[in-house]
């Protein structure tokens, strides 16, 4: 374990602060951690942000980018440090209407 499963803890509590639910398809850690050593491949299926608040949600799509790569199950598919993680987050657009995030 490294600094990747900080990132990944921080992008699960945004996420669900965003959404109100868990970025994948479990209600609870233990279903997700028996899925994962099933085999069940909708256990490691992200679910995207727009899925789940819809077309008219006020986060920008770059945002949910930033959020994926932060929940990614793999950690080689996260951010490689937290440098990169706040220069991405900068280029996210604020909303439209509003200012800076």
């Amino acid at each position: 374990m490294d600094h990747r499963a900080d990132m990944f803890a921080l992008g699960v509590v945004l996420y669900e602060l965003i959404t109100g639910e868990g970025p994948y398809p479990h209600p609870c850690y233990c279903d997700f951690q028996n899925g994962v050593e099933t085999g069940d491949v909708t256990a490691l299926t992200l679910r995207r942000i727009g899925e789940l608040l819809g077309p008219n949600s006020d986060v920008p799509e770059r945002f949910a980018d930033v959020l994926a790569k932060m929940v990614a199950f793999k950690c080689v598919d996260r951010y490689d440090d937290w440098t990169s993680l706040l220069k991405d987050i900068r280029e996210v657009p604020p909303p439209a209407g509003r200012g800076p995030i």
